[in-house]
């Protein structure tokens, strides 16, 4: 989705001439479609949420394919570059993707910490049936969840094809397999009902720390996939153990 939404805004900006903050409003409102048919196969369909995402993966990378014709998509307009390039005061630190990143943390760390939705989001991730019995509109949730999901990966989209100044149909590939890494060093249970977006951000941070320290000591591209690998295995074992503990007081 991220990849789709990179290609989208680069395409339309460099044959349709778009306006670039318009560019950046269409990719948005397409994760938020693509988001929400995933949420609605998913809650639906009755469908695995793991399988209902790899099965929209697929399709996307299919479509981001016939669109590019497996070639970049280059964008000359220097104003498509600011969003993924300014800094504030100058200082390197002070990208705005960085403060757009901090900026959703903090706006949904407080949601899922401070409003009923948070404690719904919770709740369904814990226990879904329990979560309908009380009241919980599991099937609404769960697809508002999956449009909130959609919506960030238009911006990270957009921000991923500015800093570069076009779209490459081939440079997500070490995506899916960070993203669920970094939840796991966070401490957020993959079974659900547990763990923080505090937690993720550093999981995160451990994750972008080893990937750049393999590469700052020569280390081939290849050679991250098999640390992203093993810091998952690692990661998911100790959760296991964890919960495993925790259910010996039961």
């Amino acid at each position: 989705m991220v990849l789709m939404s990179a290609v989208t805004s680069a395409y339309i900006i460099r044959n349709f001439h778009i306006n670039v903050w318009l560019a950046l409003l269409i990719v948005v409102i397409e994760g938020i479609i693509m988001g929400g048919i995933n949420g609605l196969i998913i809650a639906k369909l009755k469908i695995n949420p793991l399988i209902a995402t790899l099965a929209m993966m697929s399709i996307l990378t299919g479509l981001i394919h016939i669109i590019t014709k497996g070639v970049f998509i280059n964008v000359k307009e220097e104003s498509f570059r600011f969003l993924g390039n300014y800094r504030l005061f100058n200082i390197k630190f002070l990208q705005l993707p960085i403060i757009i990143l901090i900026c959703f943390f903090i706006i949904f760390s407080m949601v899922l910490k401070y409003t009923c939705y948070g404690k719904y989001v919770y709740a369904i991730g814990g226990n879904k049936i329990a979560a309908k019995f009380s009241g919980i509109n599991v099937n609404l949730i769960t697809t508002s969840v999956y449009m909130i999901s959609g919506f960030v990966c238009g911006v990270g989209g957009y921000i991923l094809a500015s800093r570069i100044g076009s779209a490459q149909p081939n440079i997500a590939g070490f995506f899916p397999l960070d993203s669920i890494a970094a939840v796991a060093l966070g401490g957020v249970s993959l079974a659900g009902g547990r763990g923080s977006l505090w937690g993720t951000f550093m999981g995160l941070l451990i994750l972008g720390t080893v990937n750049v320290g393999l590469l700052g000591l020569g280390f081939e591209t290849y050679i991250q996939y098999i640390a992203a690998g093993f810091i998952l295995i690692i990661a998911v074992s100790l959760m296991n153990l964890e919960n495993y503990k925790y259910s010996q007081y039961f």
